[in-house]
């Protein structure tokens, strides 16, 4: 358990993180943008980046437009000075007749990302352990041997929805294991030696049960299909809207709390 409970409260801002790198394409990892990293603690933002489970990325050419409440997702336009000075930043709107053009701070533009690669080394960097490149199977990814008290075990990420760290026949949620204290992340590791010992396997057999997997999948399978019926729900009673809106409504509902818009449109239309 951590040192001080209090401190759970500064992991709000890292459940996110985790769960949407947990639901995110693998290949491309999951971003976070400028407009939503501001509502998070500046201390927990700080710890983020100094863990590496936050990395800068490339900088978004699409936000999210404030010129009026339809909040649509645009392209940005830069038009780059002449004199080296920064340049300047628009959106254009082509919804509606009274808005025109919106000027765009720089900031907005920015964005970070975190994928299972972070989440990897930052665990094996806590632990102390010697990163493994291999891949068990398609959700689950090879850590590096961890000591427990009793045994030594192979530690795994499971990434098929929330992170799971997996130890022979066990797994728990990786968010179970992390602590914040003095402005970082780091993992509880009585917690890990318990469940490095509590597993009763020591080969290839360390990959959840069946059933627990097929769970897992159908829990997918009903948020895809809440996406969808709010989807349809949403263009019958306001049509004629772009995908990328219907998917940032859905993404401030129950259903979409947590997931990014990007990944609603991806699924709520199948």
């Amino acid at each position: 358990m951590p040192a001080n409970p209090d401190l759970t409260r500064d992991l709000d801002s890292l459940q996110v993180v985790l769960d949407r790198v947990g639901y995110a394409d693998p290949r491309e990892g999951a971003f976070f943008f400028w407009d939503e990293v501001q509502d998070w603690p500046p201390h927990e933002f700080k710890a983020l980046i100094s863990s590496g489970l936050l990395k800068p990325a490339r900088s978004t050419k699409t936000i999210e437009c404030d010129g009026c409440e339809e909040r649509c997702l645009m392209p940005v336009v830069i038009y780059p000075a002449l004199d080296g000075s920064p340049g300047r930043a628009f959106i254009s709107c082509d919804k509606r007749d009274d808005i025109g053009r919106i000027q765009v701070s720089s900031d907005r533009m920015k964005r970070w990302r975190s994928s299972i690669d972070a989440v990897r080394k930052f665990i094996a960097t806590n632990l102390g352990l010697r990163i493994s490149n291999e891949r068990v199977d398609i959700e689950l990814w090879a850590i590096g041997m961890a000591t427990g008290k009793k045994r030594r075990q192979k530690l795994c990420l499971q990434s098929s929805g929330e992170l799971m760290l997996v130890a022979g026949s066990n797994r728990i949620p990786l968010m179970d294991f992390i602590t914040y204290g003095n402005g970082s992340y780091s993992l509880d590791e009585e917690m890990i030696c318990q469940l490095v010992d509590a597993s009763i396997t020591a080969d290839e057999r360390h990959t959840p049960n069946q059933t627990r997997r097929e769970a897992g999948k159908l829990k997918t399978e009903a948020r895809y299909e809440s996406w969808q019926k709010a989807y349809r729900a949403l263009k019958k009673k306001i049509p004629n809207k772009p995908d990328t809106w219907y998917a940032q409504q859905i993404a401030r509902q129950d259903i979409g709390r947590g997931r990014c818009a990007e990944t609603i449109k991806k699924h709520m239309k199948f």
